[in-house]
Order: C-alpha cells, then structure tokens, then sequence
C-alpha cells in the first residue's frame, strides 16, 4: 500500500541509495509496532514510537 509512495520518492531522488521496497517495509514494521502496544507500558509507548519514527525518517531521506 505504501511502496508505490516510495517509488516516486526514490524517482525523485529523496531517498538514500536503498531499494524502495525494504525502505516501504521498514517504514511498515515500525507502524506494525502499535499492535505490541499492550505489551509496552503505556506511558512509554508513545515516547518509544517517537524516537522509532524520527530515527527512520532522518535516516531514510537524502540529507
């Protein structure tokens, strides 16, 4: 569903040198995160899903 997205992203030069298919599923695997959510204590969880995201998005972006 998302891999389209990172085609044309990847086409317009914005990702790094990475095959757009395992950046979409890594991007998925950390989204997939919210089903642990009651594995995870709850006043942690967001925290978690915040560095997880900010990591993946400043590293998967050319700089």
């Amino acid at each position: 569903m998302i891999l389209p997205f990172f085609e044309e992203w990847a086409a317009a030069g914005l990702l790094i040198d990475k095959d757009a298919r395992i950046l979409a599923e890594t991007t998925y695997t950390v989204l997939s995160l919210i089903h642990l959510r009651n594995e995870i204590e709850d006043e942690d969880f967001q925290d978690i899903m915040d560095i997880l995201i900010d990591l993946l998005a400043e590293n998967i972006t050319k700089k």
